[in-house]
């Protein structure tokens, strides 16, 4: 099975956490990817990881990455010795391959992250109006730490 129909069935599972370690694991792998499974996984960044209550998981692949693109940026002596160790199926021209991905991957993540952080979260709560309310009725009352005094505080 190709990674990219891999992706596609991990995706349909519907569990964010499982397909957030799929990803993780396969960038561990430093191998370079279809240019299939990298559209798959460009698009299921998209969207299955955009939106501002994904934050923490693009953060948690951005890490990943960061960390990927910091072993395969090491140099070619580096990588040699490492992967004559570690990875002798692995050729050094695989490693570029991967590395040019896996920035791509970086930056559709760090897109969707920048999105997500200019898209409104939600509309003012009741606490923020009623504060407002109050402020402005404090020009009239001269008080307003009767009125704060007795509100609930929002919940998280």
């Amino acid at each position: 099975m190709r990674r990219q129909e891999v992706v596609r069935q991990v995706r349909a599972l519907g569990d964010i956490e499982i397909l957030k370690s799929y990803f993780l694991l396969v960038w561990l792998d430093w191998r370079h990817l279809y240019d299939s499974a990298l559209t798959e996984m460009c698009t299921s960044i998209r969207e299955d990881f955009s939106g501002t209550g994904m934050g923490h998981h693009r953060g948690d692949l951005i890490e990943r990455l960061d960390h990927t693109l910091g072993q395969l940026d090491r140099g070619p002596e580096y990588l040699k010795m490492r992967l004559k160790k570690h990875r002798p199926d692995l050729r050094l021209a695989d490693t570029e391959i991967a590395k040019g991905q896996y920035r791509e991957l970086k930056r559709v993540l760090l897109e969707v992250d920048r999105e997500a952080m200019q898209t409104p979260t939600r509309t003012p709560s009741r606490f923020v109006i009623l504060f407002d309310l109050f402020t402005s009725m404090d020009i009239y009352s001269g008080s307003r730490s009767t009125f704060m005094c007795s509100l609930p505080l929002p919940s998280p």
